[in-house]
């Protein structure tokens, strides 16, 4: 009898019996179409709660420009900026020192051994916590900063230059010439490979790259996958001998980047300048949290360059509020939006006022006897008295009244 729907002999199980990968879902057009489609997921969130403008409110930028005359520049009482510089010093530490201690989970457990390894773990975790290299702070300061209006993502990672051993396949000897053993009784043989210049490095990535795909929730490992994107130098990517680069073209971004450019006013944004130019491309970083696999995707080029396996996800997200469904948080600012505005709307109109109506009397001749007691009352300061004579009631009349907006700005401020 014929086979019917999927081809069972491509599929792959785990041994709970859960689907794991196949190579229809390795497909690199399949990847291209989960890519548009959390783009889109991203790109509703991000509008529906305003992200773009949360993060130029805190720089400053709270006005609508065209709306406003060429040149004109706008009253911004920048309350974004005050709160959150005041709330950052205590969400951070200044080089945190880190204390570890084991824990007894076992019956075999050995207190001595336990300890030493302890005190070892934590030398080193407070060495890369204080080492300038990994900059763990201002990675820290990055994404707090980030989490205000939209989450916060730190890569945490382990890098090192790959070299051959001469050595390498050749069995170790121990002090009396016989091979060493495993536990297992095999042969222990050196290594094919040694690594070089050994680094963990913790890297900030911008929540506006980072997306989740399929079925997400609010915390990262339960969901399908996820990956962020960034942009790379061609030169790179053609000389890393991992990557899968056959048959793809990159002729399509080669040009001149940013560094070789004569201006860049034209240009506003500094994506539309990276997208423009060059020697650069971006590329997609995935992880498949189904299939556990890694992978490096170009987008231009649909092509996967590179596959690979992986036991725990490097990445930490930092959210101060959950909503109750999908991955994407409720930003903290997005309530400062409306008292933010009234302010600058209050502090605007009353600016506007003071230079639009200045006081203007109307002086019937006759009302003063000396010509000194006018020039009083026009530059005299306050609690200026001017003679006159009992003639001049009624002569003097106001143009115009101002009226005071310090008491609607502070209602509106408190």
């Amino acid at each position: 009898m014929p086979k019917v729907g999927r081809d069972d002999s491509k599929v792959i199980f785990d041994p709970k019996g859960n689907l794991v990968s196949s190579e229809q879902f390795r497909e690199p057009s399949l990847w291209g179409d989960r890519l548009k489609n959390a783009t889109e997921y991203y790109e509703t969130w991000a509008s529906k709660f305003q992200v773009e403008d949360l993060e130029n409110a805190y720089y400053g930028f709270q006005w609508d420009q065209s709306n406003l005359p060429d040149n004109y520049k706008a009253y911004v009482n920048n309350l974004f900026f005050i709160a959150i510089d005041t709330k950052m010093p205590a969400l951070m530490f200044q080089n945190p020192i880190f204390t570890v201690k084991p824990l007894p989970l076992h019956a075999e457990f050995d207190p001595a051994t336990a300890a030493t390894n302890a005190k070892l773990k934590e030398d080193t975790l407070n060495y890369f916590v204080v080492n300038d290299r990994i900059q763990l702070t201002q990675t820290i300061e990055l994404a707090i900063l980030d989490a205000f209006f939209r989450f916060g993502v730190i890569e945490v990672g382990y890098s090192a230059d790959w070299v051959d051993n001469p050595r390498g396949q050749k069995p170790h000897l121990a002090a009396d010439d016989k091979l060493q053993k495993q536990h297992t009784g095999e042969t222990l043989s050196r290594p094919k490979r040694l690594p070089q210049a050994e680094r963990v490095y913790t890297k900030y990535i911008p929540s506006k790259n980072f997306r989740v795909g399929g079925l997400d929730t609010q915390n990262l490992e339960e969901c399908s996958w996820y990956g962020y994107w960034e942009y790379v130098r061609i030169e790179d990517v053609l000389s890393n001998k991992k990557f899968d680069i056959d048959k793809i073209s990159l002729g399509a971004s080669v040009s001149r980047s940013t560094d070789f450019m004569a201006s860049t006013r034209t240009l506003q944004d500094e994506e539309e300048i990276l997208e423009r130019q060059g020697d650069l491309i971006r590329w997609w970083k995935i992880w498949d949290l189904r299939s556990k696999k890694r992978i490096i995707y170009l987008e231009e080029s649909n092509k996967i360059i590179r596959e690979t396996s992986f036991k725990r996800i490097p990445h930490h997200i930092l959210k101060f509020r959950h909503r109750l469904r999908g991955f994407y948080p409720l930003p903290l600012t997005y309530s400062w939006i409306s008292p933010q505005t009234e302010a600058n709307e209050v502090r605007e109109a009353g600016r506007a006022h003071r230079r639009r109506f200045q006081r203007k009397y109307i002086l019937a001749s006759g009302a003063f006897d000396e010509p000194g007691e006018l020039e009083k009352l026009q530059n005299g300061g306050d609690g200026t008295i001017v003679q006159s004579s009992n003639r001049m009631l009624g002569r003097l009349l106001l143009l115009c009244r101002m009226r005071t907006w310090g008491t609607a700005y502070a209602s509106s401020t408190s």
